[in-house]
This record gives C-alpha cells, structure tokens and sequence, in this order.
C-alpha cells in the first residue's frame, strides 16, 4: 500500500485526497469523466478530539455523501515523514535501491524495522556525470498502519499514500501550467515551501521563512517566571531559522537574526523607513529563491522556471510590487479557477493539498 510511485489506476468515477493534522482532517472529492476532465464535488473540514472520534466522523461523512468504496489517496503531514535528497550510486541498478536504503538508515539513525522507505527518482539528468538523484520518504511504520487502519475502517478504498509535495505538484499537473516550468510558493501546514515542478514531477523542495510576526519578549526573569510576563513588540515581517525538527533536508535556509520591520503607524516618515525596510526584507526572500533556482540550473541541469506563483502567502501579496522588481519571472498570485482550463468551483477556501491529492488520480490516467 505505502508508496509513491507512478501505477496505473483503473476506471472510477470518484476520487478522494484527505490530509489528517493533528486534530483535524480535510477532504477533497472530485468526479473524472471519460474524457479525464474533473469536476469538484465536496470539499470538507472537521475537528476530532482522537483517533475514534475521528473514525466516527469521517465514517458518518462516508455513509452521508454516499462515498463508500471510493478510492482514497491519503496526504501525509510534512510532520509525519522525513524527505530527503540522495545521490544514485553508479552501480547496477538491481543493487541500487539496497545501497539507497543503507544511505536513508545512516542518516536517520533508526531501525529498519521501525520505519517504511520509500523512493522518487528526479527525473533529470545530472551535468556532470551519468548519474542521478533521487527522494526519498522515511515514516514511522506503526503510524502509518494506524491511521490507514482508520480510514479503511471508515469503509474508504485507500490506495495511495503519498506526500503534500506531490499532491501540490498533482495540483499543478492539472492545470494550465502543467506542462511549464513552475516555481510554487506556498504557505501549508505553517510552512513557507518553495517547489519547483513540471510535467506533473517534483523536482525541487525547500523550506523558507516569511512570516508575519507578533513577538513576546520575554521579561529577564527567573525560568519559572516566565509564564505570562511577556511584553508585546510592533508586528513585523521577519525572515527566520527554520525550525530545527523541519524535515526537509535538502538546502540551508536563510541564516542570521530575525530583520523587523518596525512598528505600522501612521505618518509619512514612518511609511517611508517601513517600505525601505520591507523591500530589504523581500530582497532577502528573493536571495534564497534565487539560491534555489541556482540548485536547479548547476546541480539538476534545469532551466531557471518560467513563472513564479504563490498561494496563501499575504506576505509576498502585501509587497508583490518590491517582489516582481527583484526576479526575471513572471509573478502571479495562484487563484485556482484562474489556472484551470474551465470554471469549475465558486469557493475561496479550498485545501489545496487534498485537492492534489484527489488530482493525482487524473494525471496519472492521463499518463496511462
């Protein structure tokens, strides 16, 4: 069951992609019709208290909008895998995936046993030699039983497990750009994440850090003080460290203290230093993207991508102007119905990520 390769799918009406986080889970349902055009017809959110609430609910869902038996490809939470970047061995190929696998163990440090593995080769060649690199998924083996047990408990046809990286590719596959060279900036599960796809295939991933903060500056007091003595700063856009426990291993991200913005007060003066210090702060995030597209062109042999687009990211929404100045790209705002070839939805909030994962269903009967 766990794997994220490309297989053939067979004839149904029907898709489902759903996300489970923390005490939470979302779902996209999407209709394919003989001509492999879809069509959305539920999205859902709901809260669960644990796993047999959750059950319950989705269940009850299931049995209501009639979706028993429907196939399901379950979308992980970046917080529930590691991602990481290899290097193919140039070896013969019927011994590489062991030498992959002994490569993945060293670097996670856990037993195999405890764990399920699995490999995404990116299609592209490397400059330098013959051979290649490749993703691969590491999650905790007992996790991913009981959560796929729930779901099939909830009478779901699940066949595919996968990650929120493919399924915003997925997402991308089926739309206007499926066949474009797309940097995707989005901001998922917390996260500010970089992707860069084409043809429906991930071919780059990266954490960044843009947000919009509120920072408490904790008073110097004794550790057990600290509990509600906190003075509230001045909002401010900010590029951080990425969390220590971020998953994704592929690049640094951006080193070096937290740059703020200041206050937002009224006032001539006061708006001429914000904007002098927000077009720093996007210089700073256009640095990092730049960084990226760098990887892509030396070490993927890839061209630099022809269009950049963001989605849920107020922060490159606020300062699009100071932002499209500073890259060669095209700079679009992703707004779903804008990219598909036909008006199909009304709804702004949309979870895109269970929408990719239901999409993978269509790209890969169009593939087949």
């Amino acid at each position: 069951m766990f794997g994220f390769s490309k297989k053939k799918v067979t004839d149904s009406q029907k898709y489902i992609g759903i996300v489970v986080q923390k005490n939470e889970f979302y779902l996209s349902c999407i209709s394919i019709s003989e001509n492999n055009t879809f069509r959305i017809l539920q999205d859902h959110y709901e809260c669960f208290a644990d796993s047999n609430e959750f059950k319950q609910k989705l269940s009850s869902y299931i049995l209501r909008n009639n979706l028993v038996n429907t196939k399901c490809n379950l979308v992980l939470n970046p917080t529930d895998y590691k991602l990481l970047v290899l290097d193919i061995p140039s070896i013969p190929e019927e011994e590489q995936m062991q030498a992959l696998k002994w490569q993945i163990l060293e670097k996670i440090d856990v037993e195999e046993k405890e764990v399920l593995i699995d490999i995404m080769q990116i299609p592209i060649k490397l400059s330098d030699d013959n051979s290649n690199k490749a993703y691969a998924v590491v999650v905790n083996k007992q996790q991913i039983i009981q959560t796929s047990s729930l779901i099939e408990s909830a009478r779901l046809e699940l066949s595919i497990i996968d990650i929120a990286e493919n399924a915003l590719a997925n997402l991308l596959g089926s739309t206007k750009l499926h066949d474009k060279n797309v940097a995707f900036i989005i901001k998922i599960f917390g996260n500010l994440t970089l992707l860069v796809c084409k043809d429906n295939r991930l071919l780059l991933t990266r954490k960044l850090s843009l947000a919009w903060l509120k920072k408490s500056i904790e008073e110097p007091t004794q550790e057990s003080e600290k509990v509600d003595k906190k003075i509230e700063s001045p909002i401010g856009l900010s590029i951080m460290d990425k969390h220590k426990n971020t998953p994704i291993k592929q690049l640094d991200t951006t080193k070096g203290k937290i740059k703020k913005l200041g206050e937002f007060e009224s006032g001539d003066n006061v708006n001429k230093i914000h904007k002098k210090q927000s077009s720093h702060v996007i210089k700073l995030l256009v640095d990092e993207i730049q960084r990226s597209f760098e990887y892509c062109t030396n070490s993927l042999s890839l061209k630099e991508p022809e269009y950049i687009i963001y989605s849920n990211v107020p922060e490159i929404k606020k300062f699009e102007k100071e932002f499209t100045e500073l890259v060669t790209q095209r700079v679009d705002e992703f707004k779903i119905n804008d990219y598909l070839n036909q008006e199909l939805i009304d709804k702004h909030k949309l979870n895109l990520v269970a929408l990719g994962g239901a999409l993978r269903y269509q790209n890969e009967k169009r593939s087949n």
